[in-house]
């Protein structure tokens, strides 16, 4: 397996090809997000594979721009498509993928593809370096709005806390109230969520 920072060059050369005019934006949120890895690793002295955590922080947004068409054909071809279509396209990039990451360089170890595929939803099945993906993509420093500097001041104190508040704002956003999204923020708060 490659280095992430064999990765991050790429990660540019896949966006580049896609001519979405977006590509610096997200190329740079992609490196915000492996620095705040970093910080998050050091921070809480979290026992993870820095360099796997790395790679995946790179990687994770490795699909933003595959067409929804290829994302569905996926889908399709591995049993999955009824389990994507309760979000909308825009979280199709996560959701599936790891399958392309797979598909395109090879990577086939499961710490960085669960991390990939659970950044954006979360789910009760992330290992901790799914949960330091999950939690530096929503507080890396390209992010501005006010909820997310919350968060991310959270995350200075209690890993486990920004990763609830993440969830609770995701909640809200998507009006998502699934006894699966209430597992998830129980999961990782201190006050449990009452349906």
């Amino acid at each position: 397996m490659k280095t992430a920072e064999e990765y991050k060059t790429i990660l540019w050369h896949k966006y580049l090809q896609s001519g979405d005019r977006r590509i610096i934006h997200r190329y740079l949120h992609s490196l915000a997000v492996a620095r705040a890895c970093e910080e998050l690793i050091d921070r809480f002295s979290l026992p993870v594979d820095r360099e796997k955590a790395l790679v995946a922080a790179v990687l994770h947004d490795y699909a933003k721009f595959e067409k929804p068409e290829r994302l569905l054909e996926l889908a399709r071809q591995h049993g999955v498509e009824e389990k994507i279509k309760k979000y909308g396209p825009k979280t199709w990039h996560a959701l599936l993928g790891h399958y392309v990451i797979m598909e395109e360089l090879g990577i086939d170890d499961p710490v960085i593809l669960n991390a990939v595929r659970w950044h954006t939803t979360g789910s009760l099945e992330m290992d901790l370096t799914a949960e330091v993906i999950f939690l530096a993509d929503f507080i890396d420093d390209t992010r501005l709005s006010d909820v997310v500097k919350e968060v991310r001041e959270a995350a200075r104190i209690d890993f486990r806390k920004a990763i609830a508040q993440k969830i609770k704002k995701k909640m809200i956003d998507l009006n998502n109230y699934s006894q699966e999204q209430i597992a998830l923020y129980n999961k990782y708060s201190e006050v449990q969520w009452k349906s």
